[in-house]
This record gives C-alpha cells, structure tokens and sequence, in this order.
C-alpha cells in the first residue's frame, strides 16, 4: 500500500479494512464514480471508490466542460478553471471559418485539466463521506443473495456491498450480464492528442475553443482548446472509418499540428510536454443495470455521438441514477435498478442520442460540413444548432429541426453550384429564342428567362457531354432545345394543376389567361422542332446523332404525357394503396425527363451505345429520387410544410408520405386520411395534423429511405462512368440529393 492510499482511507469516513462490508462500491473514480460517490454519501451510505489508476492522473480528455453542466453543477472552483471560454470556432476542410458566441444569453464555459477537476469531485465526496482506494483493480464481481462480491486483483478478502455502481469508463468490463449486440467500430471513437507549450498564447486562441473537419478524417475532427499554460491539440475519429481508411491518428495529429493552413500558424514553436490517446464508446449496451448493479458515464456510452465530450453525461447520468439508487438500498428492489437505467436511457434517448445519429450525417460528411460552416459565417439557424450540439444546453432536436430545414437550401444552391460552369453560355443563348416585340413573345420569355429557374435537366445534359469528351458549344445547343421542350411542358402542367405561381412569379394563364398560355406552350413545341433543324445545321453531329436525339426527345415526351395522365387518374381514383405506382407515375415525368436530358448529352458526344444506355438508367435513378425528395422536402418546416400539405391533399396528389402513412397509420387516422384526400376546403388546422400523422407513422423516414434506393442506384451506375472531372460533379450532385435521404 502506498501513501497516496493510506492518506485517502485516513480522511474516509468508513475505512474499508475495518469494515470491509460497504452499502456501496463504486468502481472508478472519474466524473461519474465521484458524482454518485458523493450523492450516495450524503444520503448516508458507506461508500468505497476503487481506482485501478492513480487519482491524480492526466485522462485523454481535451478537458472542456459543456455550459449545461455549469447551469446544473455550478463552477468548479477557481483552482481548477484554467480558462474561460466565451466562443467557439469551426473550420471546414476548406478552410472557411464560423465563429460565434458560446451562449446568446451570455453564459460561458470552462477548461479544466483532468488531474484537477477530478481530484476536485473525489474531494467533493471524500468531505461527504466516501473511501477512496487508489491502484485497485477489480478483477471480478458475483452477487449473492442480499450482497454482491467484489474481488480485487491481488487481495485475498473481496469487499461486499449491497450495490455496484460501475463507472469504469470506456474499457470497464461488463458487469450487467448482457451480451454486447449493439457496439460496434462505428460507435466507438479512438482519440490521439498532446498538450503543447507554446511561447505565448495567441490572442485568438485565449477564450475559443477550436473544432476542425478534414477530408483525411471523415468520422471525426481535430480541437484546439486552450488552458492556462498549455493548449490540447488532438484528433479523432471512429473506430471503423480509421481502419478503413488506414489512417494514422498520430501522423494526422503531427501533420495537423505542422501544416495546417490555419492552426499551424498558431501553434508555431510549440513543444509537446504531454502525449495520450484513449478510447470513446458512443452507443448504450443493451442494460444499464444488473443484478444489485448500475452503469454509468463511459461505462455505458453515454458521450456524445457528435463530438466525444463525456464529462457532462457522466455527472448527469450519476445525478439520475442517484435516486434510484437510495431507494433500491432502502426496498432491495431489484425493479428499481432498471427503473434507473430506462431512466438514464429515456434522457440521453430523448436529449441527444436520437438526434445525434441522425446529425452524424452532417459532421461525418466533409462535403456537407463545407457549406453548412461557410453559411454558418451569417447564418443564426446554423450557429444556433452549432450552439446547441457543442453545449448541450437544449435538446438536440431543435438543432436537427434547424439543420434539416437547411437542407432544401443546400441541396438547390448545390446543384446550381455544380451547373454554374455551363451557365453563361447557356445564358448568352436563350435569351435569343423568341426575340420579336410581339406579346406572345414576351409571355414566353416571362418564363423561360426567369432567373429562378435551375437549369437543372439542360445543365445535366451539358455535364453528360463533358463526361464524353464532346463539345461544349453543341451541347449548349442541345441543352437550349431540351429547355424549350421542358419549359412547355411546365406551362401545361400549370393549368392542369391549377398552379398560381412558377418561380416565385405568377404562372402564364394566370396572369394571360388559358388561351394565352395554351399558344404559348404550343409556341415553344413548335419553335423546339425548328431548333432541332438549326441545331443539326450548325453543327458537326451526324445525321444518325441527330436521330437518336429526336428519338428520345419523342420518346420523353411521350412518358411525360403518360405520367401526367398516370397522375390525374391516380388522384381522381384516390389510389394509394401502392408505392409501385407512384414510381411508375414519377419515373415517366421526373425521372424521363432528367433521364432524356443526360442521355441526349451521351449522343451528342457520339459516345457508345451502351454508354448512352447506362447515362439513361442514371438519369432515370437520379430522377425518380429527385422527385422523392422534391414531394417532400418541403415538410421540413412550419408554415411553408401546411401550405405544402394542403395543396397536396387539395389536389388529391398521391405521395410516398401519404401512401405510407394509410398503410400504417391506426386505423381511425387512415379512415380520416382517405376521407380527407381531395378535398378542396382542407385548412391549416387539418394540415397541421396531416404532418402529425406523418411524424407518428415515420412517412417522412421512409421517404427518405426510398429515395436514398434510387440516388444509391445512381451512384453504382456513375461509378462505371469514365474516370474524369465531369465523372466528380455528377458524383457531387449524387452526394447532395443523397445527403437529404440519409438524414433518415
């Protein structure tokens, strides 16, 4: 026995060799053994703390504290507060960066070093009552009858209690008796980090903590979190994603440190006084508890699934457990035990853990994070969100609401990001078509030159001839045919389906009249064949090239009219009973037509048969999850989602949402859903509780599930594609509609 030990059972207030018999043994004397340790304490119960380590050791732990646990806890003493911390910053793999408060309501947070703030909380407990014994291994436990054993490597004597609480942390054996199922390398993080002295510290780095994304770890991020006198510098990252990706933490940490373009600046001449890694389970065992047994802090995976902190979700989750863990002492209920660990498992559930699975899709995506930092710079949603996952002083789903809501921005500025390159030309071209000081005239170029409009099927196609080595000015020639014969076809939907506005403008008939907009559709079919024979004129495609593409513009008109037809008749004979259908419907009208678009880019780069064939499917796959997303992108947020909903319901309009919630909604809302379908007095009120539905039965879920099968198809054909730059957009365009999906 050391010193160290005998000073810690001298001051206990039970001394575990004169009564080796305790009420509670706590293995592990981090934030979790000493919170509860202390808890118990103060309701009178002898308590013993076993360490296998020493008390006063340095964990891996980037030693910042979540401002909901100073609003909980309180401030740790002065002694231990290495720094203040009023900001944060993100930098994305591009090197943009977001900066904002920690707190709008001007609260702050704190550094501490492990060694201190731990020693702190054993204090804590330690006045209160508990016995802590430091270098003190467990080397196995056995309840029995009204106690449980606990053996200590090395000792003869086991100590008794009534109660085990582990909080071993992250390698803590498992005490429950369960068979681990649910772990595994995707839920488990692995950390590399060192604590550096630098020569002075920068000013920018006095009361910020520091969260970087890589493209070298794309399960994970870098920090730089200042202390007193030092800084921790570390990386992270997922188990599986580093194996995987056969990455060295060490060599990321040491590049990282060197050759960042923003942190190396300021971490110039500093030495490394410290090194540690450790590991971070992320995802709950099956229980958290077991008989006369509980599990908490790292121990059960309580951390957090988004950026590994820990510290709070121990202390938290011994402050839960602490009442259940007296009234167990005081009634031997074994029921009790599990109320506690359902208890612990419902916060973090509804807190975080549900949330965060989600929002791993945002953090461990670089290409995601990019623009939600770059927008972040000026966005209050974002930083808020930012805010909110980074302190955990709100539940998490509000910071999901805020982030899915952004993503119908991110996916349409991104795909207009990608179609940037071909638009000038593109531009310096239509505008030429329908060039007469004539009304009918204008009323075309009302809706054919409204910068609204996305370009997207006519930029696809001029992507598909860059793929194939063609040449950009034909296929910006094509491109102009294809968007006159796309633009009438909106022109007629218009008044099939009563629409008021297009772009954000009002539609033609609306604002002309039918008659009008009839003859300007008919004007722009008509101008289209003319096109074609000014487009086989101009340029060097042959004769059979210019075949193929009358072919499948005929070809794509005719399936849009057919899926137009499929629509009407499935909202006039309330048919949604099957999800087949509607992929029918969509396939003919979206996914023909973006499917046509990218195919006649193939042709016009004379590429290959079966090249042109593939580019078909893609098109086809990339539009059929287009429209997916299209019909239910705008559920994700308040008034916009009713007025969504209504139209839909109005118009009788058969969606995934909609098809799966009558098929697996009770049967009192189905009854009321059918009922409700194609009426034309449907108001917000009705609308609101549609959206209810949906979010009971998980429509929205398996909309995006759906979606994610068809983008995932399109993916698999466009990894066949030759291996070029053209090849990457149409992968990042696949990436952007895949990101909504897989927030599922």
């Amino acid at each position: 026995m050391d010193g160290e030990d005998m000073i810690l059972k001298s001051e206990g207030a039970h001394p575990a060799d004169s009564n080796p018999q305790q009420d509670v043994v706590v293995i592990g004397a981090g934030p979790a053994g000493s919170e509860i340790a202390y808890r118990m304490a103060e309701a009178g119960y002898s308590v013993i703390v076993v360490e296998k380590d020493r008390l006063d050791r340095e964990k891996p732990c980037g030693g910042g504290l979540q401002i909901q646990e100073i609003v909980e806890f309180g401030l740790p003493p002065a002694s231990v507060i290495e720094r203040e911390i009023h900001n944060f910053r993100l930098i994305s793999p591009e090197n943009e960066v977001m900066e904002t408060c920690i707190s709008d309501a001007g609260l702050f947070t704190v550094s501490v070093r492990r060694s201190n703030y731990d020693q702190y909380l054993q204090e804590r407990a330690r006045k209160a009552g508990a016995v802590f014994r430091a270098n003190t291994e467990v080397s196995h436990v056995r309840p029995s009858g009204e106690t449980i054993s606990v053996s200590i490597r090395g000792e003869a004597n086991p100590l008794t209690a009534k109660l085990v609480i582990n909080a071993g942390g992250a390698t803590a054996m498992n005490l429950t008796g369960e068979q681990e199922t649910s772990r595994d390398g995707h839920d488990v993080a692995v950390t590399r980090h060192y604590w550096l002295k630098l020569p002075s510290m920068p000013e920018s780095l006095a009361d910020a903590m520091e969260y970087y994304y890589f493209k070298e770890l794309p399960k994970g991020y870098g920090w730089v979190f200042p202390h007193k006198d030092i800084v921790s510098v570390g990386v992270g990252g997922t188990v599986t994603s580093i194996k995987d990706g056969g990455i060295n933490l060490t060599k990321v940490l040491d590049d990282f440190i060197t050759n960042h373009k923003i942190a190396a600046e300021k971490l110039q001449g500093s030495t490394v006084v410290h090194k540690a890694g450790g590991m971070i389970p992320m995802s709950m065992p099956q229980k958290l508890h077991g008989e006369r047994i509980m599990v908490l802090g790292d121990a059960a995976g309580l951390a957090s699934m988004l950026h590994g902190g820990g510290i709070y979700h121990a202390r938290k989750s011994a402050l839960i457990a602490s009442e259940y863990c007296i009234r167990f002492l005081q009634n031997g209920d074994q029921g009790v035990l599990q109320q506690g660990g359902e208890a612990i498992r419902a916060f973090f559930n509804t807190t975080e853990k549900r949330w965060d699975k989600k929002l791993q899709r945002i953090f461990w995506n670089h290409k995601i994070m990019e623009p939600i930092i770059s927008r972040g710079q000026a966005d209050g949603d974002i930083q808020d969100a930012i805010r909110i996952i980074i302190n955990s002083d709100q539940s998490h789903k509000k910071a999901y609401d805020l982030l899915e809501k952004k993503t119908i921005e991110l996916i349409y500025s991104g795909l207009a990001e990608k179609a940037e390159g071909y638009k000038t030309v593109f531009d310096e071209n239509i505008g030429k078509i329908f060039n007469q000081d004539i009304a009918i005239h204008q009323y075309a170029n009302e809706i054919l030159l409204n910068n609204k409009a996305k370009r997207l099927r006519a930029h696809l196609g001029m992507l598909s001839t860059d793929l194939f080595g063609g040449d950009p000015s034909d296929a910006a020639k094509f491109s102009l045919i294809y968007e006159i014969f796309h633009t009438a076809s909106l022109i007629h939907d218009d008044i099939m389906d009563k629409s008021n506005t297009r772009r954000g403008k009002p539609t033609l008939h609306t604002k002309y009249g039918i008659p009008n907009a009839i003859i300007v559709g008919d004007l722009m079919l008509s101008k289209g064949y003319s096109l074609v024979a000014e487009f086989s004129r101009k340029t060097s495609i042959s004769k059979t090239q210019v075949l193929d593409l009358l072919d499948i513009i005929g070809h794509l008109g005719e399936k849009c009219c057919l899926g137009q037809s499929l629509d009407i008749a499935m909202a006039s004979d309330r048919h949604y009973d099957n999800i087949d259908k509607y992929i029918e419907m969509i396939s003919f009208k979206t996914g023909a037509l973006i499917g046509g678009a990218i195919q006649g880019g193939a042709v016009v780069a004379n590429a290959s048969p079966e090249e042109v064939d593939l580019m078909g499917s893609f098109g086809m796959n990339l539009g059929i999850g287009f429209q997916i997303i299209d019909d239910a992108l705008d559920l994700l947020g308040g008034k916009k989602a009713n007025k969504s909903v209504m139209n839909d319901i109005q118009e009788g309009k058969a969606t995934p949402m909609l098809i799966w919630a009558l098929k697996t909604a009770d049967a009192e809302e189905a009854a009321w859903l059918r009922e409700i379908v194609g009426s034309a007095s449907v108001n917000p009120e009705q609308a609101a509780r549609i959206i209810e539905i949906y979010g009971k039965c998980g429509a929205l879920e398996y909309a995006q599930q759906l979606g994610h099968t068809y983008i995932e198809r399109a993916k698999t054909i466009m990894e066949q594609m030759p291996d070029v730059p053209a090849r990457d957009q149409f992968m990042e365009i696949v990436e952007i509609l895949d990101f909504w999906c897989m927030l599922a």
